[in-house]
């Protein structure tokens, strides 16, 4: 099966080895997610993510005031100001995050990365080309023994603990990404002509903004497009 080869025809796979490395990984699955399952793992992950998204736009107003040789102390005050502005409308940010979030908990994979596949599905046919290559009745009996063990390691309370810190990076990694938008937002909209526009006040264009860098930069599901975006 080309499933069991990453696609290249000129392998050839036995059953035992192929039931031994569809095995393997399931049993990974499972210890990877006893070793998550403490409850101190996650709120060391939690607690790492609220202070960045806490830190970075404080320090990057600090940093603007630093005097530097290249700007004057009128922009840095606005680049300050405009630093402070990552946190406006942050309950918009927030339930925003948690939308994001609960997707990514309920389909077991993260949302934000737009490239990442579900390796669940991926799993899922291969244990299913494993079962086709059985050929003896003990041979059956091993692979559906794996086909059952496959869904314990995968399956919902199982794979809880890692479904957490995804959720909760998934959470965090937006809330970085929009403040990011909300400050880029604020930037463009200090050479924003009023004059000739129909919008009232700077508040105003700053929303109009970053609304249109929300729908350049992000998918309808909350995924990260741009890439420099995602190395926040």
């Amino acid at each position: 099966s080309l499933m069991l080869t990453d696609g290249d025809p000129l392998r050839q796979v036995s059953f035992w080895s192929a039931w031994a490395k569809q095995g393997f990984q399931n049993f990974n699955t499972v210890i990877i997610n006893g070793m998550l399952s403490t409850p101190v793992s996650q709120m060391r992950n939690i607690a790492g993510n609220v202070a960045t998204v806490i830190e970075r736009p404080l320090a990057q107003a600090i940093g603007a005031l630093i005097p530097s040789g290249e700007l004057t102390a009128a922009q840095r005050g606005m680049m300050a100001k405009n630093s402070l502005l990552m946190f406006e409308s942050i309950h918009e940010t927030f339930l925003e995050a948690a939308r994001v979030a609960r997707k990514s908990w309920s389909q077991q994979v993260a949302v934000t990365d737009a490239t990442k596949m579900d390796f669940g599905l991926e799993d899922a046919a291969k244990l299913e080309a494993v079962i086709a290559k059985a050929k003896t009745p003990f041979q059956r009996f091993m692979a559906h023994s794996l086909e059952a063990y496959h869904g314990f390691a995968n399956s919902p309370w199982t794979t809880l603990p890692s479904r957490g810190l995804t959720s909760a990076d998934d959470f965090f990694k937006t809330m970085a990404v929009r403040q990011e938008l909300r400050y880029q937002a604020a930037m463009q909209a200090e050479n924003f002509d009023l004059e000739f526009s129909p919008l009232k006040d700077r508040g105003q264009a700053r929303k109009d903004i970053y609304r249109q860098l929300v729908d350049e930069n992000l998918g309808v599901n909350g995924e990260i497009i741009n890439q420099r975006l995602k190395d926040l």
